[in-house]
């Protein structure tokens, strides 16, 4: 087996990448490798970001260097050559924004001289940004120079990169996140947890809410459905916001649906995040676009069935292994399927979430990963 890096968020920072990370990595060193998380001193700065940037989960087992600060370059030759003195076969560098991968640009491209024998893969979380910035096209430039290929978790971030550069890349499925919270807890005790009245019934949107996540679309969609169910149902709306509360909060007041919307504004913990799988119906996900999400591969380990709109990567693991509906991402998409899915007994999903936990396990994609490695990368 190797030794790999993992160059780039992991704890104690907060946020899907990370949590990605750190969970890849202890894959990887379940599956017999020795590995190592080279993180960030500081992500972002403070006038940058103002929100809280650490974790509260606890470390993962897996030896942690804290070296790099992403926006001070006296930090990236050093970062160099303390994981060149750790003697990597393989380095993978998370990419999720432009900006944030040029500092694994300059990493990469000093290590290569460092430590010429090394594999430089990039991990593509998302190819092209959601939100354009000044500098974009720069800064993937760079990063892409610096690495010897890629990898990514959905097949839409694939056929990006293909589109980009006739470097080596591959696709493998995102694994399901380990449980946290027992699987089979039951609604009432998930319910009692979150302070949710047992008596409703719920559908779930959870996680940071921005423009193209289509949270408004989700509110005019559930105005459409309230006069064709019981009035039991509630959708809770769970997360950070990433832009101003109050317009979300006025649509609600101007559609007429106060009552039918449980507010839980905030970062959700990780640790929180099975009990609300537990206690809802469903998980929807409207995103007007999207690469690729990890939502799913925790709603999977509770079985909670998802609706997904149609775009980017988003759809792809409910295509291929089932476990809810996919409807275009319009507010008509929207209300159509969730009447479907209401309709829907959670149980008919049962056999797809089981295969899924079969299929999706952090160990398989490390032992395909290097395999590919081996192959592509021979030298």
């Amino acid at each position: 087996m190797g030794r790999i890096a993992i160059v780039g968020p992991s704890y104690p920072f907060r946020g899907g990448i990370a949590n990605f990370s750190n969970h890849f990595a202890r894959g990887l060193q379940n599956a017999g490798h020795d590995v190592h998380l080279f993180t960030y001193t500081i992500q972002y700065p403070r006038w940058l970001f103002r929100r809280n940037q650490l974790s509260d989960e606890p470390p993962p087992p897996v030896p942690l260097t804290r070296l790099i600060h992403a926006f001070n370059p006296l930090t990236w030759g050093p970062a160099a050559q303390h994981i060149a003195h750790w003697r990597p076969d393989l380095v993978i560098y998370p990419f999720w924004l432009p900006l944030m991968g040029f500092s694994s640009s300059l990493i990469a491209k000093r290590l290569r001289k460092l430590h010429p024998s090394a594999i430089h893969l990039g991990l593509i979380h998302n190819f092209n940004p959601h939100e354009r910035r000044l500098g974009d096209t720069f800064f993937r430039k760079s990063f892409v120079e610096a690495m010897d290929g890629a990898f990514t978790l959905s097949r839409a971030v694939e056929a990006a990169w293909r589109a980009y550069t006739p470097k080596a890349v591959a696709f493998f499925w995102h694994p399901l996140f380990p449980a946290e919270v027992d699987p089979q807890t039951s609604r009432e005790a998930a319910c009692a947890r979150l302070n949710l009245p047992p008596e409703k019934q719920y559908l779930l949107f959870m996680g940071l809410v921005r423009p193209y996540k289509g949270l408004d679309m989700l509110l005019r969609a559930w105005a459409g459905v309230l006069p064709h169910i019981t009035p039991d149902w509630q959708l809770i709306v769970a997360g950070e916001f990433y832009e101003p509360e109050a317009p979300y909060r006025a649509l609600v007041e101007e559609l007429g649906i106060a009552e039918r919307v449980v507010w839980r504004p905030g970062f959700v913990p990780q640790a929180d995040f099975g009990y609300y799988f537990r206690a809802a119906h469903a998980l929807i996900l409207p995103y007007r676009a999207a690469t690729q999400s990890g939502h799913p591969f925790w709603a999977y380990q509770y079985e909670c069935p998802i609706l997904v709109t149609r775009v980017g990567g988003l759809y792809e693991v409910v295509e291929a292994f089932g476990g809810g509906i996919i409807v275009e991402p319009s507010v008509e998409g929207l209300t159509e399927g969730i009447q479907k899915l209401i309709q829907t007994r959670r149980e008919a999903f049962q056999a797809d979430f089981v295969r899924a936990r079969n299929e999706l396990r952090w160990e398989t994609l490390a032992a395909k990963l290097w395999t590919w490695t081996q192959e592509a990368f021979a030298r």
